[in-house]
């Protein structure tokens, strides 16, 4: 375990509550997701269903049950924005790209119901048997009709642009919208009044007596619309009569919640109790901003990053899961703690510092103060072979873990104090931190102006155990620190280091590297900003550089372009590189493009743009795209049709088609992906390749075969096995192959026919898996034929 400092700066009393998973519409995928930075809520009656960028999920107050979906679930999008409940036992979700989808609460399942090709959904109102949803584009009107909803038009003629529309309500026989450039109206009988006819839609503003132009939201009660403005609170009667309400004066009004008789109002991080005939009853100010309000025997308030909490201060509610959604790299240790970066490349922010999942409990570690700041832009993770975890940053050095310590330390040069703070969803803590004269000085700065700007793309430790940690744009012109290690961690003697770069020969326009790798000669691969990649070929003497040789190459030499993002090489001796046009690989002799294949992935590719690159055991090729994963079979050449497999949110659990970074933990079965919308893990054929038979599982047994298209499936098995079933009486009836499709991965899948293609008799048969070296393990299914 993770050493913690002993004092408690601040422990956050949680109500005991228990998670509920449903059952998962992809068996092989599931999704780690934070869920506490919620956008809006919504009571059904029994339960509140909370939704945030990382998903749903509902909680009940009596049963203190928390149930989670995701994409695994049946969800197009966990970047959801707004959420609504029917008179049809329906929970209505909107995503910020544009899904429009439906939980039944009987059925126990997601539908879509329409989807707005991307345009952001930032709010649902529902009124009888009418659903009006506020999108980027307009309002969009549907009815219930036959037990669905059916989709009527989108409004967007208004009387001028609109940036944003936030908030809907009916009212007084017209539909409001709360939006940027003021409060716009319309009737709200769509089938009696054409409203594509902008002469229907009114626009009111500061002018027409608003506190300002800037309407955040709206909410009716039986005889007024109440407007939340950016500059105060409102109130409009049935004949239009607006008045102030100065008891919210110059306050942004964010959120508004009307339950009889009190109005419930949002403004930054306080949430205040309005009685129209008395004023402000009750005032509560939560620790961060309030995103959403919703009433289930209480106020209940969406807090950034905290979850739910009662008006009471009785009852919070979070939901165990990293942080944030938004994830740069992933990486799982040999003691199977999970780390997350939470940095991209090239940006400083966001500076959430980097996340770790161990004793079924997600820790942020997060830096503050002056240039300490800097190292929670992270973004990059390595473990090397002495189980020290390195963390680089995007300004602020490294972080390092050092294992035979169960401690952290610091390499950058900054001479201030700073502070480290770590949180869990229960607990926190803070130390001060002081840089140790023995970590200073390693790195150089960016020449760009900025105080030791230290930026640490990747880490990698060659054959010999050196590590090598790549300093992009160091302005000294230093671009690869190399460190021997003693006692299993880095010589801390500098003058025992090896650098190269500038003088060496790497000359970078922009001085960036983002990746590093080693092929079968020792030699270095050096993945630069804008010109392709460099080749250092050190001969594996760090300490002469007489024998030193430097090569470059670039799209002249067929690389598919030359902002190359990752390296990776596999067990065949091919060095594979990842740009932002393409993929490509060099096999000794020749460089090859590998185009994309638009939104199929089997021809090559998912998507242009390569994140990642990740060898497995099985020499499989993992490629994370920024339109989803792609992998490229072992047994099939990269120009074979059927060499790839592509999964994306159309068709898997894959929580969001950005992926950035794949750890295949085959020990275990899994391959994790950090994606823009969570951590995906998948558990299927690729993953599930085995160094041994010790794991192999069959099912389902006994095999019925009953005219369905049942597949009876062996699991876990070795990289290219073969499967062979046979009668009690050692007659062979089928061999199953990877060149006959019947193998894919670690997974063998039998349909219940003979080499004939017949299906075979009721009876018990043996199978018989094997290898080439001699590897095997057998098992009997019973066939029961109807």
């Amino acid at each position: 375990m993770l050493k913690r400092p002993r004092f408690i700066l601040k422990a956050v009393l949680l109500l005991c509550f228990y998670t509920v998973f449903v059952s998962a519409q992809y068996p092989d995928w599931q999704a780690i997701t934070g869920m506490n930075s919620v956008k809006d809520v919504v009571f059904d009656g029994s339960a509140l269903w909370a939704v945030s960028d990382g998903g749903v999920f509902s909680y009940n107050p009596l049963s203190k049950q928390t149930t989670r979906y995701t994409t695994v679930d049946g969800l197009r999008s966990v970047n959801l924005l707004t959420v609504a409940v029917d008179n049809h036992s329906n929970v209505l979700t909107g995503s910020a790209d544009g899904f429009l989808q439906a939980y039944n609460l009987p059925g126990k399942s997601w539908q879509t119901v329409y989807d707005f090709s991307g345009l952001a959904i930032n709010d649902i109102y529902v009124i009888k048997d009418t659903v009006w949803v506020a999108t980027e584009l307009g309002i969009a009107h549907f009815f219930w009709k036959d037990d669905a909803y059916h989709f009527n038009d989108l409004f967007q003629n208004f009387p001028q642009t609109i940036d944003k529309i936030n908030a809907l309500a009916v009212f007084n026989g017209k539909i409001w919208a709360a939006t940027s450039q003021g409060l716009l109206s319309a009737p709200s009988d769509v089938f009696r009044f054409t409203l594509n006819d902008p002469g229907r839609w009114h626009l009111m503003t500061g002018a027409d007596g608003l506190p300002a132009t800037g309407i955040n939201s709206v909410v009716q009660d039986s005889t007024d619309l109440w407007i939340g403005t950016s500059k105060g609170l409102a109130r409009m009667d049935k004949d239009g009569n607006i008045s102030t309400i100065a008891d919210f004066t110059t306050r942004n009004i964010s959120h508004l919640y009307w339950q009889a008789p009190d109005l419930y109002t949002a403004s930054g991080r306080g949430v205040f109790k309005y009685r129209p005939s008395n004023g402000i009853q009750k005032t509560i100010v939560f620790e961060r901003t309030v995103t959403a309000l919703s009433y289930a025997n209480d106020l209940w308030a969406g807090i950034d990053q905290k979850g739910l909490k009662s008006f009471d201060g009785q009852q919070s509610v979070k939901v165990n899961g990293p942080p944030f959604s938004s994830l740069r790299y992933v990486w799982v240790d040999r003691k199977q703690r999970i780390w997350l970066s939470s940095g991209k490349y090239k940006l400083l922010s966001p500076v959430h510092g980097f996340y770790v999942f161990e004793n079924d409990k997600w820790f942020q570690y997060q830096f503050s103060g002056d240039i300490w700041q800097r190292l929670s832009a992270t973004v990059s993770l390595f473990e090397d072979q002495n189980q020290n975890m390195w963390i680089g940053s995007w300004g602020g050095g490294l972080t390092v873990y050092k294992a035979n310590e169960d401690a952290f330390e610091y390499m950058h040069n900054n001479e201030s104090s700073g502070t480290l703070s770590v949180s869990t969803p229960d607990s926190g803590w803070t130390q001060s931190l002081v840089l140790k004269d023995a970590y200073k000085n390693y790195f150089s700065g960016a020449n760009n102006g900025v105080t030791d700007y230290e930026v640490i793309t990747a880490v990698r430790e060659d054959f010999d155990g050196n590590i090598w940690f790549v300093n992009s744009y160091a302005k000294n012109g230093r671009y690869l620190a190399v460190a021997p290690v003693k006692n299993g961690f880095i010589e801390l003697d500098q003058s025992k280091w090896t650098y190269f770069g500038k003088n060496d020969g790497i000359i970078l326009s922009e001085g960036g590297i983002a990746d590093l790798a080693f092929d079968d000669f020792g030699r270095a691969w050096i993945a630069t900003q804008n010109q392709g990649v460099y080749i250092l070929d050190y001969n594996r003497t760090l300490n002469t550089r007489s024998d030193d040789v430097l090569f470059q190459r670039d799209v002249d030499d067929n690389i598919a372009g030359n902002e190359v993002r990752c390296l990776a090489n596999d067990k065949d001796g091919v060095m594979w590189i990842g740009t932002t046009s393409g993929l490509s690989s060099y096999d000794g002799l020749n460089f090859y493009r590998h185009p994309g294949d638009g939104e199929n992935g089997v021809n090559g590719p998912v998507g242009i743009r390569i994140n990642q690159i990740r060898v497995d055991n099985a020499n499989n090729k993992w490629v994370a795209t920024t339109g989803g994963l792609s992998i490229l079979r072992a047994n099939k050449n990269v120009f074979e049709p059927g060499a790839w497999e592509s999964f994306t949110t159309a068709n898997s659990g894959l929580l969001n088609n950005d992926v950035h970074s794949i750890f295949v933990d085959q020990a275990h079965g899994k391959a994790w992906l950090a994606t823009e919308g969570g951590l995906s893990v998948y558990k299927g054929s690729f993953a599930g390749i085995r160094e041994n038979y010790n794991s192999v599982v069959a099912g389902p047994n006994p095999f019925i075969l009953d005219g369905r298209q049942n597949i009876f499936q062996i699991r876990h098995l070795k990289g290219n096995s073969t499967v062979q079933l046979y009668t009690v009486f050692g007659k062979l009836i089928r061999t199953l192959t990877t060149t006959n499709n019947d193998i894919d991965g670690g997974r063998a899948y039998w349909d219940g026919k003979d080499n004939n293609g017949f299906p075979v008799s009721s009876g018990v048969y043996l199978y018989v898996a094997f290898t080439d070296d001699g590897a095997s393990t057998s098992g009997k299914v019973a066939v029961i034929r109807k």
